[in-house]
């Protein structure tokens, strides 16, 4: 009915309009089976009526909810683009609509059914399975019109999420499919943000990842739309970056390095990122990309790594030796070899990894209420492995699972986490998440006093004070929290 309110009536009339300023035109929305939700709160729920189906049923199905007030149905879907979602046996299972103008939320799903799950759903899946089979590749959007854009450039490959962040079932699924997967996310901090932590999720399920960046902050439609459909692919797709190299760039973000504290800091963890390269040809490669930057020697910086993979391989977590080109490098760092007095959000994370090791259940709780938000890398890491180990179905089992990891330095820190016993209770787990939740307020507020130095040193004050806003409202949340 979406589909035909779409071409067929001057209801659809603006939402075509729009469809078509956006790029998308005839071929494409019937291609994709787009339509249109009218504004009215009963259109659908009277058509169905009229055609005898059963409005109970419609509810469960996610297309009508019940009336606040009295007796009846309303339509679920009013004035949105319509967008359908078909499961894996092809035939239609939900529904996503975006609204045309300002308004929240811009995009609306179906419920979750027996038939319709976003954390085991994605976009154009069943459509495109054929063309990732083929090239044994997957591209990953964050939205519909991302999506069908891209397609309609020749990128049949494409995937997207359902309006949520990347999951571990997601990332399994994929893999049945596909070897490599190319993360193509809005340019954004929010889009770059998310990309950063789906690597450690398709990684953990066996994939390859590359990364497609975009510049200016802008996602792939308007690239498409302002760039071309070749220039996307040759640029975007083709042109995708591996993932330590976005991981640099990603990292950059965080340290202000018109400052000589600041580029020493990122070469300080840089050189961590890189060390934890299984490629030697790979770490080669990006040091000597570094030290031409930063005018840095390459056996400096060759050294630095050589100890860092020292020290993880003996499982220690000593100081940089004296002499060596970091001098800050005794300062608290983020590793999962952390010292005696460490954070509490550390002993919250390890915690939360030992219950999910025992328990599948607790795992699942964790992966809703936390997903990927552990800060400590290898914690990070392990959890996406956990995810991925229990969406194949299997049981808890510490020995299985270390043996799924796959990797030595994984291995020594699951094992020595499933060592600690930690009494499990439900408030334990929700103090463990409020602990970790807290840090990860503080470690934003920190960044955004470094925005807003920047911003006052560039002469930006009106930037300056609304980033000073925004410190406001973070420190009253974590207050409140």
């Amino acid at each position: 009915m979406y589909h035909y309110v779409l071409r067929n009536t001057q209801a659809g009339k603006p939402a075509m309009d729009y469809l078509r300023s956006r790029g998308i035109h005839d071929k494409l929305i019937e291609e994709f089976g787009i339509g249109y939700a009218p504004p009215r709160w009963d259109t659908l729920s009277q058509a169905l009526e009229k055609k005898g189906f059963s409005l109970s049923d419609m509810e469960r199905g996610g297309l009508l909810s019940r009336r606040q007030e009295g007796e009846g149905y309303v339509d679920r879907f009013r004035d949105r683009i319509m967008f359908p979602i078909r499961g894996g046996d092809g035939n239609f299972a939900a529904f996503a609509g975006r609204l045309m103008s300002d308004g929240q939320p811009k995009y609306l799903n179906s419920p979750e059914t027996t038939l319709f799950n976003k954390s085991r759903t994605l976009y154009r899946l069943h459509e495109a399975r054929s063309a990732i089979r083929k090239t044994r590749q997957v591209v990953l959007f964050e939205g519909y019109v991302d999506c069908i854009k891209a397609w309609q450039a020749g990128v049949t490959n494409g995937v997207a999420t359902m309006g949520t962040a990347l999951t571990a079932e997601h990332a399994a699924l994929l893999r049945r499919f596909a070897d490599e997967a190319i993360v193509c996310y809005d340019g954004d901090d929010a889009g770059q943000a998310a990309a950063y932590k789906s690597i450690p999720l398709l990684e953990a399920a066996g994939l390859s990842v590359r990364v497609g960046l975009l510049p200016g902050r802008m996602d792939p439609d308007e690239f498409i739309t302002e760039k071309g459909p070749e220039v996307f692919v040759r640029e975007i797709i083709e042109g995708a970056v591996s993932t330590i190299k976005f991981q640099l760039i990603y990292l950059r973000k965080s340290h202000i390095l018109l400052e000589e504290d600041g580029r020493i800091r990122y070469l300080r963890d840089a050189a961590r990122l890189v060390a934890g390269q299984p490629s030697p040809t790979e770490r080669e490669l990006v040091l000597k990309e570094l030290a031409q930057e930063f005018d840095v020697s390459l056996d400096t910086l060759k050294q630095e790594v050589a100890e860092i993979r020292r020290q993880e391989k003996m499982g220690t977590a000593g100081d940089i030796p004296d002499g060596s080109w970091n001098n800050v490098w005794n300062e608290k760092r983020t590793s999962s070899r952390h010292p005696a007095l460490a954070p509490a959000y550390v002993r919250a994370e390890r915690q939360l990894l030992s219950w999910m090791m025992q328990d599948g259940e607790a795992a699942l709780a964790v992966r809703d209420r936390l997903g990927d938000g552990f800060h400590i890398e290898d914690h990070a890491a392990i959890a996406a492995f956990l995810y991925a180990y229990y969406a194949q179905g299997n049981d808890p089992d510490v020995s299985r699972f270390t043996a799924f990891l796959q990797d030595d330095r994984l291995e020594r820190t699951a094992s020595a986490i499933a060592l600690e016993e930690y009494p499990f209770d439900e408030r334990a787990m929700e103090d463990c998440i409020r602990t970790i939740g807290q840090a990860a307020l503080a470690r934003e507020i920190e960044q955004k006093k470094e925005e807003m130095l920047r911003a006052e040193r560039a002469g930006d004050i009106m930037l300056a004070v609304q980033i000073g806003t925004e410190i406001i409202a973070l420190e009253k949340q974590r207050k409140d929290a």
